[in-house]
């Protein structure tokens, strides 16, 4: 009876079935452009939720450095997402309008969310670019490191029936606690 009740406790926790939000952060630490024809950032290898649907993505606590001697800097935020539900294609895309300009030696800090839930953006497929299918970025009409991250991350929210990694440790808990009982 103890077994059952712990393992319907456990469930409770961290439903399998069900839809569960998860979080996936990026990094931002130490990135800087170096060239406003491209965009700079963090990429991961997520295979596990290719295809997953993305419902939101942000930037979370981002310091950003302006650096002095230049001309009205500016940053814009990057996701790269499959967007082929809502005839977007699949890449790095940009989801607003540049933000700035700013003063130059200035630093400024960015609490931005996203909801892309109507567009069924979706996780990349697996290593869409060759070893990795997440990635945030940023970009500017400056470069030469003018723009640089002190701090911050950047994330995407999925919506998934693929359990988070503490999820998965509840439910090995709780097959744990049950096989000691036995011995």
């Amino acid at each position: 009876m103890k077994k059952i009740l712990a393992l319907c406790a456990v469930t409770a926790i961290a439903p399998i079935a069900a839809a569960d939000l998860v979080e996936l952060t990026f990094d931002m630490t130490g990135v800087s452009i170096d060239d406003p024809a491209f965009v700079y950032g963090e990429v991961q290898e997520q295979n596990l939720y290719a295809g997953e649907l993305v419902v939101g993505v942000g930037v979370r606590n981002v310091v950003v450095d302006f650096a002095g001697g230049l001309s009205s800097p500016t940053i814009n935020f990057a996701w790269a997402l499959d967007l082929n539900a809502a005839g977007f294609g699949a890449g790095i895309f940009y989801l607003a309008g540049a933000s700035g300009p700013f003063a130059p030696g200035s630093q400024e800090t960015f609490n931005i969310e996203y909801d892309v839930a109507q567009y069924g953006a979706q996780v990349l497929g697996a290593d869409y670019y060759g070893d990795w299918n997440m990635g945030t970025f940023i970009g500017s009409d400056t470069g030469a490191g003018a723009v640089s991250i002190a701090s911050g991350e950047m994330y995407y929210i999925l919506d998934t029936t693929i359990p988070a990694p503490g999820a998965l440790a509840l439910l090995g808990l709780a097959g744990m606690a049950s096989r000691r009982r036995r011995g």
